[in-house]
């Protein structure tokens, strides 16, 4: 059984799922951090493993204003042993329209292999 599963069916369940949300969100948001430190920040990064979408927010270097990222559905699949998480554009909103339609023109469906060391969280997003 799937942890997200087994968590919402204990009582009080729901609030375990969000508060295992925010602990995954917050550890994603330090790792993207890292990861785009040159152009600028995540200043929030918000996950519902229940409904499979995620959502964060960009302070980028030179913008006056944060850009908003929403993706609506994400899937994690397997494939030659190592974890797949699957990310389709057209699945996207921003809160710049330029950018939706650009991800949407140019990203197509994203296929992250997920690292070896970070396998144990995928399986809390199962």
């Amino acid at each position: 059984m799937e942890l997200s599963s087994f968590l919402r069916r204990l009582p009080g369940g729901q609030t375990l799922g969000s508060a295992k949300d925010r602990l995954l969100a917050e550890g994603a948001r330090a790792h993207f951090n890292k990861l785009i430190a040159r152009y600028g920040t995540v200043v929030d990064f918000q996950l519902n493993t229940v409904d499979r979408s995620l959502s964060l927010t960009l302070l980028l270097k030179g913008e006056e204003n944060p850009i908003t990222i929403h993706v609506h559905e994400y899937t994690l699949s397997t494939a030659e042993g190592k974890s797949v998480l699957v990310i389709d554009a057209r699945k996207i909103d921003t809160a710049r329209e330029w950018l939706t339609e650009l991800i949407r023109d140019k990203v197509g469906q994203k296929r992250l292999v997920v690292p070896d060391n970070l396998e144990w969280v995928v399986q809390l997003l199962r």
